[in-house]
């Protein structure tokens, strides 16, 4: 009897929760407006999914985008920077040509510098070597005269100083130039070291000055 009593409680209890929904206002929907409903409430489902699918898609666009942009800079900057090195690396080379040019160029002036530098010690060392051995200016005078192959007269211009040697050997420069018959000397200051000999074939300058210079434009590139 407990159970029977249970149940019909549990039937009440149904008809009465279904007698206060048929008393709500869903209730009384008519199909229509059912359908109605539905349709409202899909399309606002569609608009929510639309306008979400849209934002999905403008972030992951603008994702892309910014991606692309960084991908596009990043290459930019690297051609630029390549191009910046390549640049700098034609500079340095222009300028290392350039320095190099100058160190050879540098040498270059060195080399006839010194080469003039060593002419002119050369000069001063045979000057002292003249005026000390007076012998030297007798040598010089017999090599010079054994080029002169025609006429048989020459005079001898040197330097004042040195004519006394050159007149007390006269016999002997004539002796060892065979074809020589007379010989004069003629002091002349103008002649530092060295002599000149004047005779029918010509004019010898056998100045040590005069050989020297020579010397001195064969370093430097100014003799023709």
């Amino acid at each position: 009897m407990r159970e029977y009593s249970s149940s019909r409680s549990f039937l009440d209890q149904l008809k009465t929760t279904h007698a206060v929904a048929d008393n709500t206002p869903a209730a009384r929907w008519t199909r229509s407006q059912i359908e109605e409903r539905y349709r409202l409430a899909h399309e606002a489902g569609t608009h929510l999914g639309y306008a979400e699918g849209y934002a999905r898609g403008e972030a992951n666009g603008l994702e892309i985008g910014l991606e692309a942009g960084i991908s596009q800079v990043r290459q930019e900057s690297e051609a630029s920077h390549q191009e910046a090195i390549a640049a700098f690396a034609q500079d340095l080379n222009a300028t290392l040509e350039r320095a190099q040019q100058g160190v050879d160029q540098w040498y270059s002036e060195a080399e006839k510098k010194l080469a003039v530098l060593a002419i002119e010690i050369a000069q001063r060392a045979i000057s002292q070597e003249l005026s000390i051995n007076q012998e030297a200016v007798l040598q010089i005078a017999k090599q010079v005269l054994s080029e002169v192959t025609t006429g048989n007269h020459v005079r001898l211009r040197v330097n004042p100083i040195q004519t006394a040697i050159l007149d007390s050997r006269r016999e002997e420069i004539l002796q060892s130039i065979s074809h020589l018959r007379n010989i004069e000397v003629i002091a002349d200051p103008n002649i530092s070291d060295g002599l000149i000999v004047e005779s029918d074939s010509g004019v010898i300058d056998a100045r040590i000055e005069t050989y020297l210079q020579r010397l001195t434009d064969q370093v430097t590139g100014e003799a023709a």
